[in-house]
């Protein structure tokens, strides 16, 4: 999982001495180790500073397709700007376009991510 974000190189160093954006690679092989049903990541890129990239640039989904290692049709995509889940879906990727808790709950419950007693 190191390998899958890019973080093999660095595998004897202590996390401590990591740079912020090889932190948050780290905290997403912690997470992606564990084999979730669901993960959520909220700005899996922020912080990398190498990256030079932003929504709603093609690139920064590669970036994270390849970074979790996970294929775009598994990956579902929330955000509140149609350019950007536009972009996501040219990839292949499930997306919902964010205009409130509610509608977002009920979409993953739909996808059977939630069940109703984890709402509020």
């Amino acid at each position: 999982t190191l390998t899958d974000v890019g973080l093999d190189t660095q595998l004897h160093h202590p996390a401590s001495s990591l740079s912020r954006g090889d932190k948050r690679r780290l905290e997403l092989a912690m997470g992606l180790v564990q084999q979730p049903r669901l993960l959520l990541l909220d700005e899996p890129t922020a912080g990398m500073s190498r990256l030079k990239v932003m929504k709603p640039d093609p690139r920064i989904y590669e970036i994270v397709e390849q970074g979790t290692g996970v294929a775009p049709q598994k990956l579902l995509f929330i955000d509140d700007k149609p350019e950007n889940i536009a972009t996501a879906e040219a990839r292949g990727w499930q997306t919902h376009l964010f205009t409130g808790p509610g509608g977002l709950g009920q979409r993953l419950l739909r996808d059977g991510l939630l069940e109703e007693r984890d709402l509020p």
